[in-house]
């Protein structure tokens, strides 16, 4: 073969090579400028939820499903427990702590056919953010305490408030609202008056984490105490944990006596 056929032969095979790009190109533009299209509007994620919320918003929203979802929890409420609206709050939300409490404090007229003083609201911080896109999502749960018989106990000269597993929070109970009540009125009518506030914990757990859990239900009711109007000097507050135990740790009825805040009023 001479020069001149090789030389065809080459620009033969260059065309061939640039024919195939160019078709790779057009291939590539097309479905480039198809993906860059209008895209198909999802449908709201929040209407599958029973009570939904969007981002920054504290106007809960009722889902599909919600009227099934409030007879359920009214099903679980009996006629001296407490319904709990925990709001929720996500990283990328302004005013996290203030939106959660009125997403909550919202919430409260879904079920007004429950007493005010039947309802508590507290809040919640979840971690991570929330798409800022997102048509709906949920940001509340709720929770029923239930009451089985009195939370409140006189023994000897002490009065003994008695605490769900893990808790530090028991002033949600109607019943140890009102002894509260009367607690800082008494102290108010006596100025000399002072009170100590001893925590405890079943034997359930780590002794460390146990003191520590001891030490907040402690410091819980002097904080309600200390809004109650009672000056923090006039309020001993201590926890001591899996010590003096007043009932059975073999048993969850001997458990619950002992998750306990002692208190005693200690006169001048």
């Amino acid at each position: 073969m001479n020069l001149k056929a090789w030389i065809t032969v080459l620009l033969f095979i260059v065309w061939i090579l640039f024919c195939w790009k160019w078709v790779q190109s057009k291939k590539e533009t097309c479905c480039t400028n198809q993906a860059k299209g209008p895209v198909a509007s999802l449908p709201a994620k929040g209407i599958d939820i029973p009570i939904y919320y969007t981002l920054n918003s504290a106007n809960p929203k009722k889902g599909n499903g919600f009227d099934n979802y409030k007879k359920t929890q009214l099903s679980e409420l009996g006629p001296l427990d407490t319904l709990v609206i925990h709001g929720w709050y996500f990283n990328n939300e302004n005013n996290p702590d203030s939106l959660a409490k009125s997403r909550a404090e919202n919430l409260k007229s879904f079920f007004g056919d429950i007493a005010g003083n039947r309802i508590k609201i507290l809040t919640e911080r979840h971690s991570g953010t929330m798409d800022p896109s997102s048509e709906g999502f949920q940001a509340a749960s709720f929770q029923v305490i239930h009451k089985e018989g009195s939370l409140i106990k006189k023994l000897n000269d002490k009065i003994l408030i008695y605490f769900p597993p893990n808790s530090t929070e028991k002033v949600l109970d109607p019943e140890v609202e009102s002894y509260m009540d009367s607690l800082s009125q008494n102290m108010k009518s006596h100025p000399a008056m002072k009170i100590e506030v001893i925590g405890y914990t079943d034997s359930t757990g780590e002794k460390t984490q146990n003191i520590q859990l001891s030490k907040r239900r402690a410091n819980f009711l002097k904080a309600n105490l200390f809004k109650k109007g009672i000056d923090t000097s006039r309020i001993k507050s201590d926890g001591l944990g899996p010590v003096n135990f007043i009932a059975n740790n073999d048993s969850p009825e001997g458990r619950s006596k002992n998750r306990r805040v002692e208190l005693t009023l200690v006169n001048p």
